[in-house]
């Protein structure tokens, strides 16, 4: 029983140690997590940015338009 409380304690102080970001081991896994997390936001910005730009420019849309409406030279 007493050997029992001795690993528990133990591996309750080993468990804190690792949720502490106060060691130097610990900030520099937060900082590769949080850079790994700004890639991935990154990545997805930039797919959904390529994937909903416009095929046409909007000048020559607007041109179109006004074509059609038979403005000019606005």
């Amino acid at each position: 029983m007493e050997e029992e409380v001795k690993v528990l304690l133990s591996a309750g102080i080993e468990c804190e140690k690792e949720k502490t970001v106060g060691t130097a081991g610990g900030l520099r896994l937060a900082w590769y997590k949080l850079r790994q997390r700004l890639e991935d936001w990154s990545d997805l910005l930039y797919c959904w940015w390529y994937r909903n730009e416009p095929k046409i420019p909007m000048r020559e849309v607007f041109e179109k338009e006004d074509k059609r409406r038979g403005i000019e030279h606005v």
